[in-house]
């Protein structure tokens, strides 16, 4: 009796373990689901320091994954949460640090304050 009641056990918990590992696998799945991948045009990007900037900026917004900028191509490619971020607040936040991003006219007065490399 002892041994059934041991087996018992062990097959409850070993149920409650995968049933708490497919949850996580689940929420995961979920997550992944919520990514997105955009292609902006940056064509006001010149250097390194730009695309630091950028960067830097897209990267301090909740929900950024990725960002990769090619300063040659001047396309940044940004991987995101959409069920936290919108396409136009990122391009809002790359318009704030200074820069173009799509049709957002960067504002003015921060790009007044890049550095000379950077205008």
């Amino acid at each position: 009796m002892k041994k059934m009641m041991s087996f018992a056990v062990i097959v409850i918990l070993a149920l409650c373990l995968n049933t708490e590992a497919w949850a996580q696998e689940s929420k995961e799945a979920e997550i992944d689901s919520m990514s997105k991948t955009v292609t902006i045009n940056v064509p006001s990007i010149i250097c390194g320091s730009c695309v630091k900037t950028v960067t830097n900026a897209l990267k301090d917004l909740e929900g950024i994954k990725e960002v990769n900028i090619d300063k040659k191509t001047k396309i940044a490619v940004v991987t995101y949460d959409a069920s936290k971020l919108k396409v136009t607040d990122i391009e809002t936040a790359i318009s704030k640090s200074g820069y173009d991003a799509n049709e957002v006219k960067r504002d003015k007065k921060v790009y007044d304050q890049l550095d000379a490399c950077c205008k």
